[in-house]
């Protein structure tokens, strides 16, 4: 038996009959390509200083939720199916925990304008505010 047969058996037995065993295979079989997903987008966003291990918890997510969705007869490999399901959990993950923070190099700058807004300038005086937030 090839790679694509176990693999199409391993889909017929989970979507059928919900074998636990061939779930199980599946997720292993997938695993290390969800994991190479979450690191390449944990690469790019880097700047949030976010742990690697939220990014791959969040592409096992969108990879078990990808798997109780895939339809194997509808002719379309899994990687192909369940590549955007995986970055777009990766991603909601992302958002959910940074919520509306700016990344970590914004932020540093936000504080130091916000501490330059006082300096220098006399406390009523419109044009020193704006040469500080401006400048």
């Amino acid at each position: 038996m090839d790679s694509m047969d176990v693999e199409s058996d391993l889909w017929t037995r989970y979507r059928n009959g919900g074998d636990d065993i061939a779930r199980d295979r599946l997720i292993l079989r997938y695993m290390p390509w969800a994991t190479a997903i979450a690191r390449s987008v944990h690469r790019r966003v880097r700047a949030y200083r976010v742990d690697r291990d939220d990014f791959v918890q969040n592409a096992t997510i969108g990879l078990l939720e990808a798997m109780s969705r895939y339809d194997p007869g509808r002719g379309i490999a899994f990687r192909y199916y369940a590549q955007p399901r995986i970055r777009g959990a990766v991603f909601n993950g992302l958002r959910a925990i940074l919520g509306d923070r700016p990344p970590a190099s914004d932020q540093s700058r936000f504080q130091a304008r916000l501490a330059n807004l006082g300096e220098g300038a006399p406390a009523d005086s419109f044009e020193g505010f704006v040469d500080s937030v401006v400048g």
